[in-house]
């Protein structure tokens, strides 16, 4: 498949969705679900806003080997949703990494998007954070 191939595909994709969801994304990464909801996490999947939510999908998986090394309960043929709302969540961020902790850690660098209910969304962006975190952060309460 040649970049501009996959390029249209991508930008498909992502306009296809933002048709599903009613608005226009506005950002999207590779993205894990630590925890806080009633699923259990980590969980890999797409996570992506819009001007007044985010949504995060993780997407059934067929990798046999995954299967064999992890000791929790398979998820595979299980799609995981979650959409929340931006307008009064807060979102908290951990402090930066000093140079050391990012040579010499492979932990991600958790967020919370905490709800006015009590709900706690807790998760990690990959590949490139900060674009992400900066379309998220003027969207959330402050």
């Amino acid at each position: 498949m040649k970049r501009s191939d996959q390029q249209n595909e991508l930008e498909s994709y992502w306009n296809d969705m933002s048709e599903s969801v009613g608005e226009p994304v506005v950002a999207y990464n590779l993205g894990q679900y630590l925890g806080g909801m009633d699923t259990a996490g980590p969980l890999w999947g797409l996570i992506f806003i819009t001007d007044t939510r985010l949504f995060f999908r993780h997407y059934p998986q067929e990798n046999w080997f995954a299967s064999i090394i992890t000791n929790r309960r398979s998820r595979r043929g299980e799609e995981v949703a979650f959409e929340l709302p931006l307008s009064e969540a807060r979102l908290s961020e951990p402090p930066a990494r000093t140079l050391l902790e990012r040579l010499f850690s492979s932990r991600p660098r958790a967020c919370t998007l905490s709800l006015p209910d009590g709900t706690e969304f807790l998760f990690s962006v990959e590949h490139t954070p900060e674009r992400f975190l900066t379309a998220l952060r003027p969207r959330c309460r402050t």
